[in-house]
């Protein structure tokens, strides 16, 4: 067994544990500038997370700092474009920031799992 299989049945088991415990936001994924300044999005895509609330402040590669209010951990391959929109089940729409990298199942050619970071850029 590799260790990419180890990482997948890793993956697997936490989503089977976590799965009573994932609330569920909706995805609205990104469709198109409408040329008037805003973007046009999909009606939503409900999916399972696992969602940390925790606030903090994390550097992105080119020195920004950005504002974490909610990262989302999806434990299965989810395509994400940073200007899609997440509803976190209490309503709210914080903008999607960063989507750091996860390691590529080889078998798959997809991630492992995906992550979302909401909040701000702080000073941008």
């Amino acid at each position: 067994m590799g260790f990419d299989q180890l990482f997948r049945d890793g993956i697997a088991t936490l989503d089977e544990l976590t799965q009573d415990l994932q609330p569920t936001v909706l995805h609205r994924a990104f469709q198109s500038d409408n040329g008037r300044g805003g973007n046009t999005h999909d009606s939503g895509t409900p999916r399972k997370c696992v969602i940390d609330f925790t606030v903090k402040q994390r550097p992105r590669a080119d020195g920004t700092m950005l504002n974490v209010v909610a990262t989302l951990i999806f434990p299965r391959p989810v395509a994400v474009n940073l200007r899609d929109i997440f509803v976190l089940p209490d309503g709210t729409t914080p903008p999607s920031i960063d989507a750091p990298g996860i390691p590529i199942d080889p078998t798959t050619n997809q991630a492992f799992a995906s992550i979302v970071m909401l909040g701000e850029l702080i000073g941008g």
